[in-house]
């Protein structure tokens, strides 16, 4: 018996796969603007709530010394420490924790020179920075009743409390969905010593 060959043209493994990967490919495509229509607010942080910064009366160098904060916002405690030396390159600070309550704030804390602008790390140390917000059902708030109090190497420097008032942009993120944003509210306390 002798074999025949098929009427049918063979195609490549490769020639087989192109079509519907190429249908695949223009089907994501045109779905994009779908896919553009979901939105996730928690990727464009709010940049609101409290901004609280520790330095001295009238600017200039932190002293250096073991720093220890304790804040109470709208009733949860939290705490942080910072280990401030020559330089902001030399010194740091730890993440702030939670120490009571239940607010889920989100809590940064950092450093900035004494001159404004771009950071060298040989700069002196000018500000301690505590930022906090909290993601609530709608948005993002920052908290109203604020505490906080301080020492370095163990002695007071600063027992400061605010009521804050907060204006709210409606429309943070650019998308009504994404609820409201408590614009930042910045206050400063002059540390003693």
């Amino acid at each position: 018996m002798r074999a025949r060959s098929s009427s049918i043209p063979r195609r490549s493994l490769r020639s087989g796969l192109g079509l519907p990967w190429l249908g695949l490919g223009l089907c994501l495509v045109a779905g994009a603007p779908l896919a553009c229509d979901t939105i996730q607010c928690n990727d464009n942080q709010c940049a609101g709530g409290l901004e609280w910064y520790a330095q001295l009366d009238g600017g200039g160098a932190l002293l250096p010394g073991a720093y220890a904060f304790e804040a109470e916002l709208d009733g949860t405690r939290v705490a942080f420490e910072c280990s401030i030396a020559e330089s902001v390159g030399d010194s740091d600070c730890e993440a702030p924790v939670v120490l009571e309550g239940d607010a889920d704030f989100e809590l940064e804390v950092g450093l900035r020179g004494v001159m404004q602008g771009f950071q060298q790390p040989s700069d002196h140390v000018g500000r301690i920075v505590f930022n906090a917000n909290e993601s609530v059902s709608g948005g993002v708030r920052g908290p109203e009743a604020v505490h906080i109090v301080g020492t370095r190497d163990g002695q007071p420097v600063v027992d400061d409390t605010y009521e804050l008032t907060y204006e709210r942009d409606e429309s943070y993120h650019g998308d009504e969905r994404c609820g409201f944003c408590d614009l930042k509210e910045t206050r400063t306390s002059e540390l003693d010593g």
